[in-house]
């Protein structure tokens, strides 16, 4: 899911204060009065008014209802977020704390792609792992074929051979490059599978 599509708007019930709902209850009354109004002067002009009065009819049943239920619709800020564990996206409220047991409005279950993009993630940092290992054996038997050929410049050939440092756990399962001083041997750094 991308960025700008884990914000969303939806309308949720949110309790009443106590001022908000003597609020609604007085506009619910000021609406009665202008419907009152609007039916006397609806014998003049019959088809304007019907509108206006169905527009204020509904509005006043709206507000009937926050007053009497305590609560009513608003557009609330939520985001989408990743639930990996139950392998869904969750959509919270916003205007929740944490933990908050209403704060979760919505859940849908996540498609095989946004699943197999959390695995693709970790194998891409160990495929760069291995790459710079790579780099680095490179270097090293770059450096050996580098290297003179001539004994004189190594000492005498009869010392004992240079043995490398025992493998690291992130260099288990390749082969380092070695020089035997007296046969010249040379052998690269690959994976060995």
């Amino acid at each position: 899911m991308y960025e700008d599509e884990r914000l969303e708007t939806r309308d949720l019930f949110v309790e009443l204060t106590t001022d908000e709902r003597q609020d609604r209850a007085n506009r619910y009354v000021e609406c009665d009065a202008q419907i009152e109004k609007l039916k006397g002067e609806q014998r003049a002009s019959n088809e304007r008014y019907k509108r206006d009065i169905g527009a204020l009819v509904n509005k006043k049943e709206s507000l009937g209802r926050a007053v009497q239920d305590g609560k009513e619709l608003r557009e609330i800020e939520c985001a989408w977020v990743e639930n990996f564990e139950q392998k869904c996206w969750d959509l919270n409220r916003l205007d929740f704390p944490k933990g908050d047991d209403g704060r979760l409005v919505d859940q849908r279950a996540m498609t095989a792609n946004e699943l197999q993009g959390e695995i693709e993630f970790e194998n891409e940092e160990e495929e760069e792992e291995e790459e710079e290992e790579e780099e680095q054996n490179d270097e090293t038997v770059q450096l050996v074929e580098d290297a003179p050929e001539d004994d004189d410049e190594y000492g005498d050939p009869e010392e004992p051979e240079y043995e490398p440092p025992p493998e690291s756990a992130k260099s288990r399962g390749k082969k380092k490059a070695v020089v035997k001083k007296g046969d010249k041997k040379k052998t690269a750094g690959k994976k060995s599978k």
